[in-house]
């Protein structure tokens, strides 16, 4: 492993290399990674790129962040954006896309023999939202076909109006599209696993995923009677998958924590957040002397030329006349405080496994404050709706629990011949959805069948909620 660093003011790059050998081949790989951080009219910017080379598959990642300062801090001037290109013979290629600016997100994922899956998000004001879930199949790759679109609009002085449109028919070609393609998928995993005699930890994996799908059958199962039907189906969905996230980072954050290793030219252990961390104190040295020291050079041109135009006066299209020592002064000013601002920012860069931490306890309390809103919301008609909703997730996690039970020895051919029948399963479950539906908006009334429509297969609901702009 090498690392190197050239560049001056105001472009930096760091040059990464590693690579392994080992006695597990399946450890083995070449890696060549690049950072090129950028500080340019008031914008600062990191470029991150990478390849990972395995026997198994070539991993191309392009990462960029930029963040601007003082009077270029807009929308099209702050951005994120990660593109990771993965090419394997074993498996198949894969295309990761995810893009945010401060009024939009967008993320895709695609393969050439799936199709491709894609969500976007776009507004900053609750009533002007609009977020899209599509996808596209491999028989037509150029066509979207959308799964789910919500809309917020606003609808007089105090009201706004959230229009959700949901293809009831989608999920069911999704899971048969993947149905089809099991048996290419459990071939290549078995391929791979046999090249490295992979055999650890899928009954770990089992017992990890066994223990989910317990825990949300028995909250599915055993709920409050006097719990509106709203709050049912909040537990159930929302909360469950909370602590399932809870629980994936909780691990994560252990294993960054207490996953060791020698960097070259040291004898001390050390972790990758701690890596990390060092890395950025030391770019933020380094930046805040460098700073230091064009400051402290341009301070003799400043003098200079507030000796020579000090006298001169300039008007303003708008204000008093000012003299050149003055504006001088606010170009010195300025200055400081781009670069106060760009080396606080580095600074305050948490380290890795403390944002995850972060991540975990912010999505915790949100949760919980929602809970405490959806537990305060008294409604007939949104009773009459989720109570199809929470019939149709009990009986989804009833026959998933009932299929789990029948599990036998764990091979490659019983898993995919379960995961088969639960297809077969989610697909029937939606069918009864889709057809509680339809009986449901037959016998609604006519103040309920205002809010919502069938149309060409597509769920068409339409729902007013005050807003004060």
């Amino acid at each position: 492993m090498t690392t190197e660093v050239e560049g001056s003011v105001p472009v930096f790059k760091v040059i990464y290399k590693s690579s392994a050998t080992s006695p597990i081949v399946i450890l083995e790989y070449d890696m060549d990674a690049s950072a090129t951080t950028t500080f340019e009219n008031e914008i600062f910017s990191v470029n991150n790129k990478a390849v990972l080379t395995h026997a198994d598959l070539t991993m191309d990642v392009n990462h960029v962040i930029s963040q601007a300062f003082g009077s270029q801090a807009d929308d099209s001037s702050s951005a994120h954006t990660l593109n990771v290109d993965i090419t394997s013979p074993t498996f198949t290629d894969v295309n990761l896309r995810y893009a945010a600016r401060r009024d939009g997100t967008s993320a895709s994922v695609s393969t050439p023999s799936a199709g491709f899956l894609g969500f976007q998000f776009n507004g900053r004001v609750p009533s002007q939202m609009t977020a899209r879930f599509y996808g596209r199949y491999p028989s037509t790759p150029d066509v979207d076909v959308d799964i789910m679109v919500v809309r917020s609009s606003p609808k007089d002085a105090d009201k706004m109006s959230m229009q959700i449109a949901y293809n009831m028919e989608a999920p069911k070609a999704m899971l048969s599209e993947l149905k089809m393609k099991l048996p290419s998928i459990f071939s290549a995993f078995t391929t791979f696993a046999d090249k490295y005699q992979i055999t650890n930890s899928v009954e770990a994996v089992k017992a990890f995923v066994t223990k989910q799908f317990n825990d949300a059958y028995n909250v599915a199962m055993n709920y409050d009677d006097q719990l509106s039907q709203l709050s049912i189906f909040f537990r159930n969905v929302i909360v469950q998958y909370q602590k399932t996230v809870q629980v994936f980072l909780d691990a994560v954050i252990k294993v960054l924590r207490e996953t060791k290793f020698k960097l070259p030219g040291s004898d001390e252990l050390t972790t990758i957040p701690e890596v990390l961390k060092k890395l950025t104190s030391s770019i933020a040295a380094m930046l805040e002397a460098t700073l230091q020291m064009i400051f402290d050079n341009m301070e003799v041109f400043y003098n200079f030329f507030v000796e020579t135009i000090s006298k001169v006066k300039v008007r303003m299209p708008v204000g008093d006349a000012i003299t050149g020592g003055q504006i001088i002064d606010q170009v010195k000013a300025a200055f400081k405080l781009i670069s106060a601002e760009l080396v606080d920012f580095i600074k305050n860069m948490e380290s890795l496994d403390t944002m995850l931490e972060k991540i975990n306890e912010t999505v915790k309390a949100i949760v919980d404050k929602t809970q405490e809103l959806i537990d305060s919301i008294s409604s007939d008609f949104l009773d009459a709706v989720f109570i199809k909703v929470n019939e149709f997730y009990r009986n989804l996690v009833t026959g998933i629990m009932r299929t789990a039970e029948r599990f036998p020895i764990l091979n490659v051919e019983n898993l995919s011949r379960r995961c088969e029948q639960v297809i077969d399963n989610l697909i029937f479950v939606i069918s009864q959805f889709n057809d509680a539906v339809y009986g449901f908006l037959q016998q609604a009334s006519a103040q309920a069948q205002a809010y919502m429509k069938v149309t060409d297969g597509k769920l068409e609901v339409d729902l007013p909620f005050p807003f004060q702009q």
